[in-house]
């Protein structure tokens, strides 16, 4: 029985991305548990990289001006009004930069 040269390439392509998303989820400080169960999910072919990246490639925190802690209720709008009613808009993106830049705790 002859295997398929494409098949073999990808399998070890496969392999070698496994190996080094296993090499950098140890070396991360998530926690011991999610760190054997994504280096197995890893090791799957094809499959298995692919869920990995989705899982480590995670956006950024967002500044705490941008975070709604308020519960149930959202108040946006009431953080950001002083930045929607600035009339100059060196101002209104003076106001923004302060927000966004977490200078200010809502």
């Amino acid at each position: 029985m002859q295997l398929d040269p494409k098949l073999v390439i990808v399998a070890i392509c496969s392999t070698a991305i496994a190996v080094w998303l296993a090499v950098g989820l140890w070396r991360s400080d998530e926690h011991w548990f999610i760190k054997l169960s994504l280096t197995v999910v890893a090791f799957v072919p094809v499959f298995g990289p692919v869920m990995v990246l989705f899982h480590r490639v995670n956006p950024p925190v967002q500044p705490l001006a941008l975070q709604d802690h308020a519960g149930k209720r959202t108040d946006v709008l009431d953080r950001w009004r002083p930045v929607f009613d600035a009339k100059s808009p060196v101002r209104r993106f003076r106001l923004w930069w302060w927000r966004v830049n977490d200078r200010e705790n809502l």
